[in-house]
Formats: C-alpha cells, sequence, structure tokens
C-alpha cells in the first residue's frame, strides 16, 4: 500500500518521524508540554509573579505489537522507551489482548533537565 496522496490544501497527516520501533503506531500520538507554575500573588491576591521550572514533554500512544517481539509484557514504569530518536521515562504502560491483534498504550514523559538511556 502505498502513502496517502493530498490534494487541495496540504495537512499534516501521520505520525511523522514518531515511531517506536517493533511496533505499528496507532490511534493518535499526543505531545504535550509539561512543567511545573507556581503564582505568587500579593496580599490583595492580585498575581505578581509566575515562576515556570522544569519544562518537558509527555507523550501518549497506543501502538500495535508486531508478532517478531519477544514478549508482549508492559514496560515497567520507570523504564525507557524511545521515540523519534528521544528516550522518554514511562509513567504508565498496559498491553490490551484481544481476538485480532495485540496494543500497547504508553505515557511516557521527557523533562528538559534528564538524560534517559
Amino acid at each position: 500500500m502505498t502513502a496517502p496522496i493530498q490534494k487541495g490544501t496540504t495537512m499534516a497527516i501521520g505520525f511523522g518521524s514518531n515511531v517506536l520501533t517493533g511496533y505499528i503506531m496507532e490511534d493518535g500520538l499526543t505531545i504535550e508540554s509539561t512543567g511545573e507554575t507556581e503564582i505568587i500573588k500579593d496580599e490583595d491576591n492580585a498575581t505578581v509573579a509566575v515562576i515556570e521550572s522544569d519544562p518537558g514533554r509527555r507523550i501518549k500512544f497506543s501502538a500495535l505489537i508486531k508478532s517478531a517481539l519477544p514478549t508482549t509484557d508492559p514496560r515497567l514504569k520507570g523504564a525507557t522507551v524511545t521515540v523519534n530518536s528521544v528516550a522518554y521515562r514511562i509513567e504508565s504502560c498496559d498491553v490490551q489482548f484481544g481476538r485480532l491483534v495485540t496494543k500497547l498504550s504508553a505515557t511516557a514523559i521527557k523533562e528538559a533537565a534528564m538524560t534517559y538511556t
């Protein structure tokens, strides 16, 4: 099967370079910014300062597990997963078994200050 062909206004389609080796990406890849925000208020409860810290990125995705993988165990919390050459730390992961295809769903985070291996 060939890749989709667009006509008219060009739209972003597919997963781009966001891939996970050994899996077929499915059901959307969500990327969100993360970090901590502290709001400093004065005596009248008016905001006087905002402190942003610990920026990062969280991804959520579902992927079909290819049959060549040696295990269908979910990745452990704290383990790493590499998507698009970026190593993320697993926050949650589950494997859903079904009649047809086994699917992995995961949420992972990469704080800008951290390096995961």
